[in-house]
């Protein structure tokens, strides 16, 4: 387990995207407000999501403006549980490796994305 990871759950996810030949970046600060689980090629977020730490309301809700936030910075963001990490890791790679081979969407008005407050 590597100790920048928050949950057992993002160390395996780690550990398994490694064994693919990938090199997630952890806990990765998008802005000054934002900090995101996995960075895959530098614009796939993979986050893991939890019932327990994201379930309230207010949970719930911050996740979704976080998550329209990353995309709207131009981030592809997908979620990602325990159970989809442990018990169907098969299924999961197959979306990640088509969203990897897919490649980052542009900009649909073909300029660079204006970042208000990157960290990078």
């Amino acid at each position: 387990m590597d100790a920048r990871s928050e949950s057992g759950t993002e160390s395996v996810a780690r550990v398994r995207l490694v064994g693919h030949g990938l090199r997630p970046e952890i806990q990765v600060w998008l802005t000054t407000e934002i900090r995101v689980d996995l960075l895959l090629d530098g614009w796939l977020v993979v986050e893991c999501t939890s019932y327990e730490f994201h379930s309230s309301p207010k949970q719930y809700n911050d996740d979704r403006v976080r998550i329209a936030t990353l995309i709207a910075l131009g981030y592809v963001v997908i979620e990602i549980s325990y159970h989809q990490v442990f018990d169907d890791w098969d299924s999961l790679w197959a979306a990640i490796s088509r969203l990897l081979d897919r490649g980052r969407l542009q900009n649909p008005t073909g300029g660079a994305i204006e970042v208000a407050d990157p960290v990078r």
